[in-house]
């Protein structure tokens, strides 16, 4: 099937979360045919998808239904098994990023590994085995120190900080029952990210440096561009794009970073898809992340990155236990509404998020946090 079905070129998402939602939805605005995979026939990326596979996602039979139908296949989560997906490229089927690029950045110590062994400046860290090692650890480094499960975590969730013994033993207690990773823990003055596409003929485009504001350990809010001077924006810009290619990137990365009092950044993590951080490119720049992103992993030329206004800011709408999606309310304001349309508001899940212009960062960031008010956030 694929091209010859559609009599375009189709590319096959596994995942069928927001961020598939909207790259369905850039595909379909250059004329490219999707195919999702997801068990949940219900999910966001479904209602804009007239293709879908519902089955898991290390479904062996549907990883090849899927690739045998598409051009090229993606994903918009990295918890996938990338042995499956490396099995899927061994027979000729392209996927992007490759599983080569997913295994690595996939597990938290082999990205921190392979980014330092490229000269690349990230916290202090190391893979823990036991308790022993870990409090031998904090004897040399020293408290506070943060310990995080070295795949599948996320949005704070599998990350703990320890300023004591007592919590370093919590910690252990909570998390051990995977392999962990534990780092020193960096005063940050900013929390700060790039978004990063990289394409096949290794054309790169970085997006403008963006401040994150994190609320109970989930992206709340991105301002763009980030309140820093233009020396540290392009070591910024450099540092994120520097990742992308010590990984061999193909597609669209999210690199989150901490700006030290001094000056110094470091590079917190990346994450190999579409990213909370670029979200206002939908509404900011004159090529949005998911647009970008197809680009990339077909191989076409990439686009214009730049803003098209002076400034954007993002904030997240996070679910609560009875939510009401007031219309009214929201488009009072000078706002662009992103609703994923997920069946159902659980506390913490991303149900969907604003993005604002202005003339300036604080300006376009207090038009969101007002509509975010008006839906009753604090």
């Amino acid at each position: 099937m694929g091209a010859e079905k559609f009599g375009m070129p189709t590319v096959g998402i596994i995942g069928g979360g927001q961020l598939g939602r909207m790259t369905a939805l850039a595909a379909h605005r250059l004329g490219i045919a999707v195919v999702l995979l997801d068990p949940d026939p219900y999910c966001s990326a479904a209602q804009v998808v007239p293709r879908m596979i519902v089955a898991p996602f290390d479904d062996p039979e549907a990883l090849e239904q899927l690739a045998t139908s598409v051009d090229v296949v993606t994903y918009e989560n990295e918890w996938l098994n990338p042995e499956q997906l490396g099995s899927l490229e061994r027979q000729g089927y392209k996927v992007r990023p490759s599983a080569y690029t997913l295994a690595r950045i996939q597990d938290k110590f082999f990205q921190r590994t392979d980014l330092q062994k490229a000269g690349l400046p990230v916290p202090v860290f190391a893979a823990v085995d036991s308790l022993a090692d870990l409090e031998a650890w904090v004897v040399e480094q020293g408290f506070p120190v943060v310990i995080k499960m070295r795949v599948q975590g996320y949005d704070g969730r599998g990350v703990r900080i320890a300023h004591t013994r007592a919590q370093l033993v919590d910690a252990w207690a909570a998390l051990s029952h995977q392999p962990l990773l534990a780092e020193a823990f960096v005063p940050f003055t900013k929390e700060l990210a790039v978004m990063v596409a990289r394409s096949e003929l290794g054309e790169v485009g970085a997006y403008p440096v963006v401040e994150t504001v994190q609320k109970n350990n989930v992206c709340h809010t991105v301002s763009v561009p980030a309140d820093i001077d233009a020396l540290i924006a392009e070591k910024c810009r450099d540092l994120a794009c520097a990742a992308v290619e010590c990984f061999d990137g193909v597609g669209i990365f999210g690199i989150e970073l901490f700006l030290k009092e001094d000056g110094i950044v470091l590079i917190n993590e990346l994450a190999p898809r579409p990213h909370n951080s670029g979200h206002y490119s939908l509404d900011a720049c004159l090529t949005d992340q998911f647009e970008q992103y197809l680009r990339a992993i077909f191989g076409l030329p990439l686009g214009a990155t730049a803003l098209h206004s002076p400034a954007a800011a993002m904030v997240n709408i996070l679910g609560e236990e009875s939510m009401h999606l007031d219309l009214k309310a929201i488009l009072d304001f000078d706002v662009h509404l992103h609703w994923y349309g997920k069946p159902e508001s659980r506390p913490g899940r991303k149900l969907g998020h604003m993005n604002a212009v202005g003339k300036d960062p604080k300006a376009a960031l207090a038009k969101v946090l007002a509509a975010h008010q008006r839906l009753g956030f604090s």
